[in-house]
């Protein structure tokens, strides 16, 4: 799907600036917009809470290591 849409001038200079700080095309930055708005409600949800808690900013080796202590109290649980 093709969109187009105008925008006043002041508007189309702040979506500018803020892709250039995400380091990002104006149309990278819409789609990301629009992508995370058309996200189910459960998911941005998880993405807030996500942000709130600081786990947003974990690295996947970080991830990783999350999941292997929690399996590894599960195993004790069962033991």
């Amino acid at each position: 799907m093709t969109l187009t849409i105008d925008l006043p001038e002041e508007q189309t200079l702040g979506l500018n600036a803020r892709a250039a700080r995400e380091g990002i095309s104006s149309e990278q930055y819409v789609r990301r917009m629009l992508e995370h708005d058309l996200a189910p409600a459960w998911l941005r949800e998880s993405w807030t809470r996500a942000a709130d808690n600081g786990t947003d900013r974990l690295s996947l080796e970080e991830i990783d290591a999350e999941i292997q202590e929690v399996r590894k109290s599960w195993r004790a649980a069962d033991s």
